[in-house]
């Protein structure tokens, strides 16, 4: 059943990729954006990050075909390098790189600002998609007697307010989100967050004329441990170019000045980084952030949630970026708003069962993300009880996985968000975790 106008907040990954969903199902779609969009990528004031690494997962990567086929083909042609995890990336982790394994999992080397990009051209090319630049959302329009959500008020880049009027409304806006607010003004319950932050910041320089990488890795990511609180990557993008990042967990914070920089990463486990540093050429300034805490607001749980609202992307759950699973988890919000709309649940009951399917969805990233947080023992938040149990666990996996290749792509198979958690508690696994871990 085609239904008659949606409004997105926020015009980045998660915004664009739920207008390509919503365009099946709606007549008309308009975009939101407080940022003038170019066709260009650009990275946009509304997302800083994009100075730094993004890696687009692979179950990601899937899901962005699925949306927009021959979209890895475009990426390739835009100069972005394939990457194959299990052969040519390597992992430096507690006890040892990570064994190569067969078949390998590739991934795409390619920074946020063109991966925005070129979705946003895919998505402006729909016909009943229209995008609103250089507009913010001040609030939600609500009839007088009426319990649900019909549009938004916008402002125009002159500061003039206009109603928008829709039949539903995504907030897609980021961590910014100002949807608990809005949900007051209404009257209505906001959400309640949970919040764990193992106080993580990360330094980022883009560099060219990279020389080959030590012990021939085409992409090297040196992990930190509970007892080394300092980690670097060396990302190659489009272009040639290379993301050369610092960071640290529990407050050791790398710094953004050219000595500092070079000194942090020579104190890393490896020299990787180092000699990249010292022998490549750098085309941008060091940025620094320290916007990394895990945020969940629990729109799932609200009793009263009016209907023509749904929140997703990070305006709903964020997560610590530095594990890359931001744009992934995006996607497959979008692509659960999409099967939602065709199974025409009752626009009553949809926001209730959007917002509690998605959060199903959620569960197993927050738990991935959280739990290796937790391994630091500054990390504020609610630890759950399992969390010791599981420490214990994956840590014996990561000890079999330094010389089990099997083990190894298991495991990266399931931070890729190929594969659910589950999948490593397989008997075939867990017997020969728990064998290895009786021998040591």
């Amino acid at each position: 059943m085609e239904r008659g106008h949606a409004v997105v907040i926020g015009g980045s990954i998660a915004g664009m990729c739920a207008a390509r969903v919503l365009a099946r199902s709606f007549a008309r779609v308009t975009v939101v954006e407080r940022d003038q969009l170019a066709d260009f990528p650009e990275i946009r004031k509304g997302a800083p990050q994009g100075h730094h690494v993004h890696a687009m997962l692979a179950g990601g990567a899937q899901i962005l075909e699925e949306l927009f086929p021959g979209m890895d083909a475009e990426l390739a042609e835009a100069g972005a390098p394939e990457l194959l995890i299990g052969r040519d990336v390597g992992y430096l982790a507690a006890y040892g790189w990570a064994q190569p394994f067969e078949p390998a999992i590739p991934i795409r080397g390619a920074s946020r600002p063109l991966i925005e990009q070129r979705v946003r051209r895919r998505v402006l090319a729909t016909d009943r998609i229209s995008v609103r630049s250089g507009c913010s959302v001040l609030g939600l329009l609500s009839p007088v007697g009426k319990r649900r959500v019909s549009g938004v008020t916008v402002a125009g880049p002159g500061g003039a307010e206009e109603p928008l009027e829709a039949d539903l409304v995504v907030d897609a806006s980021g961590r910014g989100s100002r949807a608990p607010a809005w949900l007051e003004a209404m009257g209505r319950s906001a959400p309640r967050e949970t919040v764990v932050d193992a106080f993580v910041g990360y330094s980022t320089r883009i560099y060219e004329d990279v020389p080959p990488v030590t012990d021939g890795w085409k992409c090297v990511f040196l992990l930190w441990t509970p007892e080394v609180t300092r980690g670097g990557v060396l990302f190659p993008m489009e272009g040639g170019r290379w993301f050369v990042t610092i960071a640290g967990v529990a407050r050791d914070y790398p710094p953004s000045d050219e000595e500092g920089f070079l000194a942090f990463a020579r104190s890393l486990r490896g020299p990787h980084v180092t000699d990249a540093i010292t022998r490549a050429r750098p085309m941008t300034e060091i940025h620094a952030t320290r916007s990394t805490a895990n945020r969940w607001l629990h729109f799932e749980r609200l009793a009263d949630q009016p209907p023509g609202f749904v929140v997703m992307g990070d305006a709903a759950c964020a997560f610590n970026p530095i594990y890359g699973q931001g744009m992934t988890v995006a996607l497959s919000g979008a692509a659960l708003l999409g099967d939602l709309l065709a199974r025409d649940v009752p626009a009553e009951r949809f926001p209730r069962a959007f917002q509690r399917a998605l959060a199903g969805r959620l569960g197993p990233v927050w738990t991935m993300s959280t739990s290796a947080d937790f391994q630091m023992p500054a990390t504020q938040g609610e630890r759950p009880l399992s969390t010791r149990a599981g420490h214990a666990y994956f840590n014996a996996l990561l000890k079999l996985g330094s010389k089990d290749a099997d083990v190894t792509r298991a495991v990266s198979r399931v931070l890729q968000l190929l594969d659910p958690p589950a999948n490593l508690m397989r008997p075939g696994i867990a017997v020969r975790v728990l064998a290895n871990a009786l021998r040591a």
